[in-house]
Protein backbone atom coordinates (compact mmCIF):
# COMPACT_ATOMS: atom_id res chain seq x y z
CA UNK A 1 0.00 0.00 0.00
CA UNK A 2 1.35 3.09 -1.18
CA UNK A 3 1.74 6.72 1.36
CA UNK A 4 -1.67 8.02 -0.20
CA UNK A 5 -3.59 4.81 -0.02
CA UNK A 6 -2.57 4.82 3.86
CA UNK A 7 -3.54 8.12 3.81
CA UNK A 8 -6.75 7.65 2.37
CA UNK A 9 -7.66 4.60 4.53
CA UNK A 10 -6.42 6.50 7.78
CA UNK A 11 -8.88 9.51 6.89
CA UNK A 12 -11.88 7.68 6.23
CA UNK A 13 -12.00 4.58 8.71
CA UNK A 14 -15.02 4.38 10.86
CA UNK A 15 -12.99 3.61 13.70
CA UNK A 16 -10.68 6.06 16.28
CA UNK A 17 -8.71 7.57 15.22
CA UNK A 18 -9.77 8.90 11.89
CA UNK A 19 -11.84 12.25 10.35
CA UNK A 20 -14.76 9.96 9.59
CA UNK A 21 -14.86 8.83 13.78
CA UNK A 22 -15.99 12.43 14.59
CA UNK A 23 -18.23 12.80 11.60
CA UNK A 24 -20.22 10.05 12.06
CA UNK A 25 -20.74 11.06 15.45
CA UNK A 26 -22.41 14.50 14.36
CA UNK A 27 -18.77 16.88 14.00
CA UNK A 28 -19.09 19.24 11.31
CA UNK A 29 -15.93 20.75 12.71
CA UNK A 30 -12.36 19.35 13.19
CA UNK A 31 -11.71 19.40 16.58
CA UNK A 32 -8.72 20.92 18.29
CA UNK A 33 -8.24 17.83 19.76
CA UNK A 34 -7.94 13.71 18.64
CA UNK A 35 -9.13 12.00 21.50
CA UNK A 36 -11.85 9.29 21.24
CA UNK A 37 -15.62 10.51 21.92
CA UNK A 38 -17.99 8.95 24.77
CA UNK A 39 -20.65 6.99 23.08
CA UNK A 40 -23.17 9.71 22.80
CA UNK A 41 -21.60 12.78 24.51
CA UNK A 42 -19.24 14.86 23.07
CA UNK A 43 -16.75 14.39 25.86
CA UNK A 44 -13.28 13.04 26.05
CA UNK A 45 -13.58 8.87 26.95
CA UNK A 46 -10.26 9.37 28.74
CA UNK A 47 -11.58 11.56 31.28
CA UNK A 48 -14.53 11.60 34.18
CA UNK A 49 -14.47 15.44 33.66
CA UNK A 50 -15.53 15.02 29.64
CA UNK A 51 -13.70 18.07 29.33
CA UNK A 52 -13.21 18.71 25.46
CA UNK A 53 -11.06 21.21 23.77
CA UNK A 54 -12.03 23.35 21.26
CA UNK A 55 -15.00 21.67 18.75
CA UNK A 56 -14.03 24.37 15.90
CA UNK A 57 -10.29 24.34 15.29
CA UNK A 58 -8.08 23.12 12.33
CA UNK A 59 -4.87 23.42 14.28
CA UNK A 60 -3.60 19.50 14.11
CA UNK A 61 -4.49 19.57 10.29
CA UNK A 62 -6.40 20.35 7.40
CA UNK A 63 -7.46 17.73 5.42
CA UNK A 64 -9.12 19.71 2.64
CA UNK A 65 -5.78 20.81 1.72
CA UNK A 66 -4.68 17.11 1.44
CA UNK A 67 -7.61 16.45 -0.65
CA UNK A 68 -6.57 19.11 -3.02
CA UNK A 69 -3.13 18.60 -3.16
CA UNK A 70 -2.54 14.90 -3.11
CA UNK A 71 -6.26 13.55 -4.58
CA UNK A 72 -6.38 16.47 -7.19
CA UNK A 73 -2.59 17.07 -7.17
CA UNK A 74 -2.53 20.63 -7.17
CA UNK A 75 0.70 22.08 -6.29
CA UNK A 76 1.06 25.37 -6.45
CA UNK A 77 5.19 27.01 -6.48
CA UNK A 78 6.23 23.52 -5.48
CA UNK A 79 9.73 24.44 -5.59
CA UNK A 80 8.91 28.05 -3.71
CA UNK A 81 10.75 29.91 -6.59
CA UNK A 82 7.45 31.10 -8.76
CA UNK A 83 3.97 31.55 -7.63
CA UNK A 84 3.02 31.15 -11.25
CA UNK A 85 4.09 27.60 -11.12
CA UNK A 86 1.62 24.45 -10.52
CA UNK A 87 2.50 20.77 -10.37
CA UNK A 88 0.15 18.59 -11.12
CA UNK A 89 0.50 15.28 -9.75
CA UNK A 90 -2.41 13.52 -9.05
CA UNK A 91 -2.58 10.22 -6.60
CA UNK A 92 -4.79 7.77 -7.91
CA UNK A 93 -6.11 6.18 -4.88
CA UNK A 94 -7.07 2.45 -5.47
CA UNK A 95 -10.53 2.60 -3.50
CA UNK A 96 -11.27 5.52 -5.58
CA UNK A 97 -12.95 5.83 -9.10
CA UNK A 98 -12.77 9.78 -9.55
CA UNK A 99 -11.45 12.58 -7.28
CA UNK A 100 -11.46 16.05 -8.45
CA UNK A 101 -10.53 19.55 -6.71
CA UNK A 102 -9.76 23.44 -7.85
CA UNK A 103 -7.29 26.01 -6.61
CA UNK A 104 -7.92 29.54 -7.10
CA UNK A 105 -4.69 31.07 -7.93
CA UNK A 106 -4.29 34.66 -8.64
CA UNK A 107 -4.31 34.18 -12.71
CA UNK A 108 -7.45 32.27 -12.38
CA UNK A 109 -8.42 29.38 -11.22
CA UNK A 110 -6.72 25.80 -11.62
CA UNK A 111 -8.65 22.13 -11.70
CA UNK A 112 -8.18 18.77 -12.13
CA UNK A 113 -9.77 16.02 -11.91
CA UNK A 114 -9.20 12.12 -12.68
CA UNK A 115 -11.61 8.79 -13.54
CA UNK A 116 -11.15 5.17 -13.71
CA UNK A 117 -12.67 4.03 -17.19
CA UNK A 118 -13.65 0.75 -17.92
CA UNK A 119 -11.02 -0.60 -19.49
CA UNK A 120 -8.52 0.42 -16.54
CA UNK A 121 -7.37 3.47 -17.99
CA UNK A 122 -7.91 6.83 -16.60
CA UNK A 123 -8.56 9.95 -17.97
CA UNK A 124 -7.19 13.15 -16.30
CA UNK A 125 -8.38 16.92 -17.27
CA UNK A 126 -6.66 19.71 -16.18
CA UNK A 127 -7.69 23.19 -16.71
CA UNK A 128 -4.49 25.91 -16.37
CA UNK A 129 -5.01 29.22 -16.70
CA UNK A 130 -2.92 32.16 -19.33
CA UNK A 131 0.05 32.85 -17.04
CA UNK A 132 0.92 30.23 -15.04
CA UNK A 133 3.65 27.30 -16.19
CA UNK A 134 2.14 23.55 -15.79
CA UNK A 135 4.06 20.53 -15.13
CA UNK A 136 2.16 17.19 -15.22
CA UNK A 137 4.06 14.60 -12.88
CA UNK A 138 2.31 10.85 -13.07
CA UNK A 139 2.44 8.68 -10.00
CA UNK A 140 5.34 5.96 -10.18
CA UNK A 141 4.07 3.10 -12.53
CA UNK A 142 1.97 5.17 -14.81
CA UNK A 143 2.51 6.99 -17.96
CA UNK A 144 0.56 9.13 -20.08
CA UNK A 145 -0.15 10.36 -23.27
CA UNK A 146 1.12 13.91 -22.75
CA UNK A 147 3.81 15.47 -20.23
CA UNK A 148 3.24 19.28 -21.00
CA UNK A 149 0.51 20.96 -19.95
CA UNK A 150 -0.55 24.55 -21.62
CA UNK A 151 -3.05 26.97 -20.34
CA UNK A 152 -6.79 25.99 -21.17
CA UNK A 153 -8.10 22.88 -21.16
CA UNK A 154 -6.02 19.56 -20.99
CA UNK A 155 -7.00 15.69 -21.43
CA UNK A 156 -4.12 13.29 -20.70
CA UNK A 157 -5.22 9.26 -20.87
CA UNK A 158 -3.07 7.39 -18.10
CA UNK A 159 -2.37 4.09 -18.19
CA UNK A 160 -0.32 1.86 -15.70
CA UNK A 161 3.44 0.89 -17.51
CA UNK A 162 3.75 -2.61 -18.47
CA UNK A 163 6.82 -2.76 -17.73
Amino acid sequence: MGETDLAYKMITQPTFPSYTYHIVRGATTLFESFWPLKDGVWGRADREDSHIDSLNHHFWGDVSAWFIKYLAGIKVNPTYADVNTVEISPAFVSELDFAEGYFLHKKGRIDSGWAREDDGSITLRVRIPKGVAATLCLPKGYIGDKTTLCSGENCIRVCKNKR
